[in-house]
């Protein structure tokens, strides 16, 4: 299979709280030589909080096949910090 795109749309993640020292040392399968994704408008629960609007992007790392992930998430209107004032 030779994936030019992956978008994961709507995914939702969850991790267990409290989280073990190693609960995001995940290693891609050997039979896995790269990865990058794109998650749009995703969902990321860690324990009983619960993150939404999520928009990153997903890779392996060349050096050590671990995973990483950056990007943003969206505050719906009227949440969220508010200026001072």
């Amino acid at each position: 299979m030779d994936a030019q795109e992956l978008v994961l749309h709507g995914v939702d993640m969850h991790a267990p709280w409290p989280l073990q020292p190693d609960a995001f040392a995940l290693q891609a399968p050997t039979w896995l030589s790269s990865l990058s994704a794109r998650i749009e408008d995703g969902r990321f629960t860690i324990g009983n909080v619960v993150l939404t609007g999520i928009n990153a992007t997903l890779t392996t790392s060349d050096a050590s096949g671990t995973y990483m992930a950056a990007g943003t998430r969206n505050f719906p209107a009227g949440h969220g910090a508010s200026p001072p004032g």
